[in-house]
């Protein structure tokens, strides 16, 4: 007896201390699932058959569809592998509030603080209209500034919709002399620099640079092997933008926050944390778009916009459920306490969806002209996944895909109404995994 007790202790202690599985468990699909699953392949193999009709490519890197926390299907296209990175662009800003939030949790800062006063042993240029935000004002882009003063630091190349960072430049200075012309946390201005600031302060505080605070307190957890994220001469992360994953790294994230920052077991983000990320925190409108002005130039109601939900700390709050991280050219992690989706999707200079409406059987991959643009769905009685990213009869179900879509960006010309993404959530369900 006294042999199987010291058996039986060993194995719990096993089981205690065992890690967590590096990929995300599988499992069988529906054969209706299936079916509009390949269905979806097939009208996605279909756009790209013909290189004329520029209108109707979806150049789709990867697609894989987690349910109860199970990869139920998963395909990569055109030389894509899991392996592949891709750049998540301003979903990168969802990490960086997770960094804030755990911080915080252990004692290194505040929301309450001062950004201004991280910097007094910075050489910043004196300005008629100083600094006055906290953490929390930035969290929630409402620093102050007018406009967004984020372009002048970067290069873009306009064929590839790539972007670095200006050689020696010098951030805080850009951030601290744009000016300050709004009572802080009053004013909604989307502002990558100041999740930029935020980094430097986790940096500041911690004494590690973002990537590093995060490796072993979130992605090696998480299993996410070797991420990559951009960083200025001063070694401090962008934060705003230029962190690389892969296809599955997002859908654990995606989980992750799903769990309220539970991952078997173990508590990676606070979970009042997760709360605070995914309440609106101030009004809102979709970047580069004054909030007087977006409903004539998205061309729809705020009740229907999903760019005017609200603004949580470094994310969007969704029309129907949840709330998402959402990056330039489409990239989204979308989750709530019922629902996740995660989706990366990237744009070069020829245009999916031109100035009429076009719509590809079965699958309906279809861009509408003006301010509307639907993405992939299933048009099947199992599973639809829309515009509004309902799923009708397949819950729980989760996504996580990589998105390749040629497309102009006219949001960064003179038309941002012909740029205009109109993407919201609906309800799906996931059963959280068990310690």
């Amino acid at each position: 007896m006294r042999k199987i007790m010291s058996i039986c202790a060993c194995l719990a202690l096993i089981a205690c201390t065992a890690k967590p599985p590096r990929d995300l468990p599988r499992a069988q699909a529906t054969p209706e699932f299936a079916a509009a699953f390949q269905a979806f392949q097939d009208s996605v193999a279909a756009s790209l058959t013909d290189p004329t009709a520029w209108n109707e490519w979806v150049n789709l890197h990867s697609i894989m569809v987690v349910k109860d926390g199970k990869v139920i299907a998963e395909k990569w296209f055109r030389g894509f592998t899991p392996d592949s990175a891709h750049t998540m662009y301003s979903v990168s800003k969802t990490f960086t509030a997770a960094a804030v939030g755990m911080a915080i949790a252990g004692g290194k800062l505040s929301l309450d603080d001062k950004v201004i006063d991280y910097f007094q042993d910075v050489d910043l240029p004196a300005v008629q209209n100083p600094c006055n935000a906290t953490v929390k004002d930035l969290l929630m882009m409402g620093g102050g500034h007018d406009t967004d003063p984020t372009l002048p630091v970067l290069d873009i190349d306009r064929k590839t919709m790539t972007s670095k960072l200006k050689e020696g430049v010098n951030i805080p200075s850009v951030f601290f002399s744009h000016p300050f012309v709004h009572e802080p946390g009053t004013h909604f201005c989307y502002n990558s620099l100041g999740t930029y600031i935020l980094s430097y302060i986790v940096q500041k505080v911690t004494g590690e640079c973002l990537l590093d605070y995060l490796t072993p307190r979130l992605f090696e957890p998480l299993g996410i092997d070797r991420p990559q994220w951009e960083a200025d001469n001063m070694g401090v992360n962008c934060g705003g933008w230029g962190l690389s994953l892969k296809t599955e790294d997002m859908a654990k994230f995606g989980q992750l926050l799903l769990q309220k920052g539970n991952w078997y077991g173990k508590q990676l983000i606070p979970a009042d944390w997760v709360d605070e990320m995914g309440k609106a925190h101030i009004e809102c409108a979709p970047a580069t778009i004054r909030i007087e002005d977006a409903e004539a130039v998205c061309g729809i109601p705020a009740s229907e916009n999903d760019w005017r939900q609200g603004y949580g700390f470094q994310t969007w709050i969704n029309k129907v459920d949840g709330f998402r991280a959402d990056g330039a050219g489409g990239q989204l992690t979308s989750s709530g306490i019922t629902s996740i989706r995660t989706y990366s999707s990237e744009y070069t200079d020829s245009p999916v969806a031109g100035s009429r409406r076009q719509c590809l059987k079965k699958s309906h991959i279809r861009a509408d002209p003006g301010t509307k643009f639907q993405w992939p769905k299933f048009s099947t009685a199992t599973m639809r996944i829309t515009g509004s990213w309902a799923a009708s009869s397949m819950s729980p179900t989760s996504i996580a895909w990589c998105l390749f879509v040629s497309r102009r960006r006219r949001f960064l010309s003179s038309r941002p109404n012909r740029g205009y993404f109109s993407k919201s959530v609906g309800p799906l369900t996931a059963k959280p995994f068990s310690s």
